[in-house]
């Protein structure tokens, strides 16, 4: 049976050799040694079968080979691990960065408002929100003092200045005079008490006739 090999660039995974796969690994190491043996051949094993599971096999396959070709015994297991970790630390860092980079990108585009997790969150949380609102309403609802009415308000006044006092307040006009309205009135008094020449009846007329032109037409 032909293991499989994941050599070719575009095929590296960071996907974990089985120990079947390890043990064929191994046995292939050790057949390049034939002249020396391990003290304790299954602890040895053991030990590399451990950590080549660790790795994927391609990583496995190019590590073997390495140690075969720099040492002239059985690598320990502080000479193997250092390079299968020079195989893979590309290979690592490439993948750390791509799923950095699908991370970012999610981030950016936003929560996923057709996930149906996602609006369940959502609506739960408008259900809270709205439950706080319409419970916070309601108390200041009992906390607010009812509005005064207009009897209320006279009796109030009525027992700070008096009867009297509040009988005596003028009434508020209906109507306040205009500009123009003003000035005939003060013409009024002044020729009723003599004060008003011909000149200045003139002055005020003039007067008149431009607050007048100033002001804004009423609706009727």
């Amino acid at each position: 049976m032909q293991m499989r090999s994941e050599s070719s660039v575009s095929s590296l995974t960071l996907k974990p050799m089985t120990k079947a796969e390890a043990g064929k690994l191994i046995n292939r190491l050790m057949g390049s040694y034939p002249s020396h043996t391990a003290v304790d051949p299954e602890i040895y094993i053991s030990a590399l079968v451990s950590l080549f599971t660790g790795y994927p096999l391609w990583a496995g396959e190019k590590a073997i080979k390495k140690v075969a070709e720099t040492s002239e015994f059985l690598p320990t297991i502080a000479k193997v691990k250092p390079i299968l970790e020079d195989q893979v630390q590309a290979l690592r860092s490439a993948a750390r960065w791509e799923a950095d980079a699908q991370a970012m990108q999610k981030r950016l585009a936003g929560p996923d408002f057709s996930e149906p997790a996602y609006r369940a969150r959502m609506l739960e949380r408008l259900q809270r929100l709205s439950s706080e609102l319409r419970g916070a309403s309601r108390s200041t609802d009992l906390n607010k003092k009812p509005e005064k009415t207009v009897s209320e308000i006279r009796d109030e006044l009525v027992q700070k200045v008096g009867q009297a006092a509040f009988d005596a307040i003028p009434d508020a006009p209906t109507h306040w005079p205009t500009a123009a309205e003003a000035a005939e009135q003060f013409m009024r008094k002044a020729r009723r008490k003599g004060t008003l020449t011909d000149k200045a009846h003139e002055s005020y007329l003039q007067e008149i006739d431009k607050e007048a032109a100033r002001e804004p037409m009423e609706d009727f």
